[in-house]
């Protein structure tokens, strides 16, 4: 299905996984356009929700108030679980119109330690997109909940990726965080920043909630609600996009070091919520100003 608001189009795909497929503006693409392939193995490109987790979890299986769960192996290269649930299952179609979307999910508690319900807003305006998501805990146990969003965008020797954060997990397997440090100076986006081939899939936290993206001609301006307070930025070798993820907990938050830092994410008691939002804006004359906000 198709959202349209003034010269701004977004394809949505709800039964593979809530998919936005393309967001364009005016001919420009502000995500990378998804490519024709095997769902969900084949992602690149587009949009996804991230829930009831973020990245990825050690194994697939967590302990949940002394008891085990076990997860689907969702990362098809490792035996870890990727991106939570939302991904890798049809939505419905709740309400739809001209410019706006709402998409829901609701999972058993047979993969989750609770049954959940998620309710996603998107909606198109002519400079820019906001969305937001609402996670319901349905079940009769306390249950972990995490989410956020996976967004591609395009990648040219020109573009530029500005955005701040107090700390960076390192990582062992790829992915997976061994230990917080100072961000080095190579992945310091205080001032926009080529994002070139600098090999990263790395969570980072303390994020300000701000983040700019500046090609040749275009750009845009991701701002996120309070509850993603880290961000992953991933940089596959030699690719046309990368990844900017908000996020609302460092990877593998089960595990380790992280659960004993204070990995961020959130135990809802029955009937409790979680909320995100994020807008991503636009322009044709974007040049980001050290701050990663889109000119007025």
């Amino acid at each position: 299905m198709k959202l349209i608001a003034d010269d701004a189009e977004l394809e949505l795909d709800p039964e593979k996984g809530g998919f936005i497929r393309s967001l364009r503006s005016a001919g420009r693409d502000i995500f990378h356009p998804a490519k024709d392939g095997l769902w969900p193995y084949e992602t690149i490109g587009g949009c996804f929700a991230l829930l009831p987790y973020s990245n990825r979890i050690r194994g697939g299986q967590f302990k949940w108030h002394g008891q085990r769960v076990i997860l689907d192996a969702t990362d098809f290269r490792t035996p870890h679980a990727l991106h939570g649930l939302g991904w890798v299952r049809p939505w419905s179609v709740v309400e739809a119109g001209t410019s706006s979307v709402i998409i829901g999910l609701s999972v058993s508690d047979s993969a989750w330690p609770a049954a959940f319900e998620v309710r996603q807003l998107i909606s198109l305006f002519g400079d820019r997109l906001e969305m937001k998501m609402t996670m319901i805990n349905r079940g009769s146990i306390p249950a972990p909940a995490g989410m956020g969003w996976h967004p591609w965008f395009p990648k040219t020797p020109g573009t530029r990726l500005q955005f701040s954060a107090d700390h960076v997990w390192l990582t062992s397997d790829p992915g997976l965080p061994e230990a917080k440090v100072v961000i080095p100076d190579q992945w310091c986006f205080d001032r926009p920043a080529l994002v070139g081939e600098r090999g990263l899939d790395h969570c980072f936290g303390g994020w300000k909630g701000r983040c700019g993206v500046s090609h040749d001609t275009y750009g845009c301006d991701i701002e996120a609600g309070p509850s993603l307070g880290h961000a992953v930025v991933y940089t596959p070798e030699n690719a046309p996009c990368f990844c900017f993820e908000p996020v609302s907990h460092a990877n593998d938050p089960f595990h380790s070091e992280v659960k004993s830092d204070g990995s961020g994410l959130t135990e809802l008691a029955p009937g409790e919520r979680l909320e995100a939002s994020m807008v991503i804006r636009w322009a044709a004359d974007y040049s980001t100003d050290g701050k990663g906000e889109t000119p007025r």
